[in-house]
């Protein structure tokens, strides 16, 4: 990845302002210690690359299912506007039993970050309902 404390800062965050739905202001979405805490805990423990894993062996072998087969536990979706893949939910019903679809009004990619307490009740009247 990089070498530099500050290059992986400058590409971390650059993710956080590419993938949150901040309206073109990072720290409308973050606070500047939780950036500096995500940059702080990928650099000392030197495990970025194990973040990056999932993306390399899904471009490598992306997931493919067979026609007619379906995943069958119950799938609870909550859809953040700004995420980098956002399914239309028919493609979803297509293979999955989607028991529940929230349309989340704000968000991106770091939803747990960005809209903590939206994503916490999803969850739990998700499960809630099972």
């Amino acid at each position: 990845m990089t070498d530099s404390p500050v290059g992986l800062a400058g590409w971390l965050l650059e993710e956080f302002f590419a993938w949150s739905d901040g309206d073109n202001e990072l720290t409308q979405r973050f606070e500047l210690d939780e950036l500096l805490t995500n940059v702080s805990v990928y650099w000392f423990s030197g495990n970025v690359a194990s973040t990056l894993r999932m993306y390399e062996e899904n471009s490598r072998q992306p997931l493919r299912f067979d026609s007619g087969e379906r995943i069958i536990p119950p799938l609870s979706y909550a859809r953040f506007p700004k995420e980098i893949v956002n399914p239309p939910r028919e493609w979803a019903e297509r293979l999955f039993n989607v028991a529940r679809w929230t349309e989340m009004p704000v968000g991106g990619h770091f939803a747990a970050l960005e809209q903590p307490r939206a994503l916490a009740i999803d969850i739990h009247d998700a499960f809630s309902s099972l």
